[in-house]
């Protein structure tokens, strides 16, 4: 069955993934619903219901086709409005760089005076291409600036599928050199959901935008320090949608989404429609690399050499490690099961007869009781040819 993104372009669900989707949406429309809130890493108390019904709705009208400006674009652009005239408000009362084509200013020709003279020239230049970007966009209208946002979610999304679709060709070959080879089946089934991944970001409201930065604005459209924010604010409650629409476990791969629910009827009908089945290898590598392309894109993969000396600071741990044992252990509010994590560990750790979190804690940590951590990404690399090959392909 054919929906639509953005931008109207088809995008192809299974029939049974859309069935599934279509109802989440429809519970979320339920004045008894409950789902928590987040704010960054910290989860809040249940979202107010008619944020998630004007939410929810939004999106059925964009998979319906619908491109029109919604409630809640509408709610977010007024925010970014806010933004952008306070922006051209403090840069009209910023002094103005002095040109060096102003007669009236006389100036000593030295080399060094003229180079700062072209410098002040490119940024006096810089400076009013930007004021007169921000004022076109206070001119364009609310529908204008909506598309911006809608063009900005769907570049973005590309941007990360792209991403994905590399590791995943990495993965097929770190797997086949692992010796634990994908069926050709199961390699064009990770093809093609990688191709689909993040999809329900495409019909997300506008406040989906806000995370990503606008040099305009320098500053992301939702102010990330701010918990105030009310486009901050939106922003979280949309990726609370995207994580349980992607969050089945037969066919997502935010498999840890369970946690984000109450225990109203509604809130349990979602939960059925999350365990709706059991989670496949290709799914457990969909969710292996969306963590690890986080890691690359935010550079927090790093490899640093052995040195136990004990006036160096402790060894770096390797940080896709170190998120899921700290963020994502079972047990945990918003952890895997135990069958997720023990099924991700014994592919990144190329171990395959691990069976329970305490083994994969043992397998990926090194040193004896409270000298004990997480393997460095270099011991990692060497330890496992599959992550080796997923590190050595970005």
């Amino acid at each position: 069955m054919a929906c639509f993104s953005n931008f109207g372009a088809p995008l192809l669900l299974p029939p049974a993934q859309r069935e599934n989707v279509d109802t989440i949406l429809e519970h979320l429309c339920d004045p008894g619903v409950q789902v928590y809130g987040r704010l960054g890493g910290n989860f809040t108390g249940f979202l107010p219901t008619e944020q998630l019904k004007a939410n929810a709705e939004c999106m059925q009208k964009r998979m319906q086709g619908n491109t029109e400006p919604q409630t809640e674009d509408l709610k977010f652009d007024e925010e970014v409005v806010k933004k952008i005239t306070a922006k051209l408000e403090k840069m009209q009362e910023e002094e103005p760089v002095i040109l060096s084509h102003d007669k009236s200013v006389k100036h000593e020709q030295t080399a060094e005076s003229l180079e700062e003279l072209r410098e002040a020239d490119a940024k006096a230049a810089r400076k009013a291409a930007q004021k007169e970007r921000l004022a076109w966009r206070l001119k364009a209208g609310a529908a204008m600036r909506c598309k911006g946002y809608a063009a900005s979610i769907f570049a973005s999304v590309a941007k990360h599928q792209e991403s994905l679709q590399r590791l995943g060709e990495a993965a097929i070959k770190g797997l086949r050199k692992a010796g634990t080879p994908l069926t050709p089946a199961q390699e064009e089934e990770l093809r093609s959901n990688l191709k689909l991944h993040d999809w329900s970001k495409l019909y997300m409201p506008a406040s989906f935008a806000g995370s990503i930065y606008d040099p305009d604005l320098e500053m992301t459209l939702a102010d990330f320090q701010d918990d105030t924010d009310p486009a901050l604010q939106a922003f979280f409650a949309c990726v609370v949608i995207h994580n349980l629409l992607e969050g089945s476990t037969l066919t997502g791969h935010h498999l840890n989404s369970l946690g984000l629910l109450g225990s109203s009827e509604a809130s349990l009908a979602i939960l059925t429609c999350l365990l709706n089945g059991p989670t496949s290898l290709v799914r457990i590598i969909e969710g292996i690399l969306d963590g690890f392309q986080a890691c690359v894109s935010e550079r927090i993969i790093s490899v640093k050499s052995a040195d136990n000396s004990k006036d160096e600071k402790p060894i770096a741990e390797n940080k896709w490690l170190k998120h899921h044992f700290q963020n994502l252990a079972p047990g945990t509010k918003h952890g895997l099961s135990e069958e997720i994590f023990v099924a991700r560990m014994r592919l990144v750790l190329g171990e395959t007869d691990l069976l329970s979190f305490a083994e994969c804690r043992d397998a990926a940590s090194y040193g004896d009781g409270a000298d004990s951590q997480l393997l460095t990404t270099e011991m990692l690399m060497e330890k496992s040819v599959f992550f080796r090959t997923l590190v050595e392909s970005v």
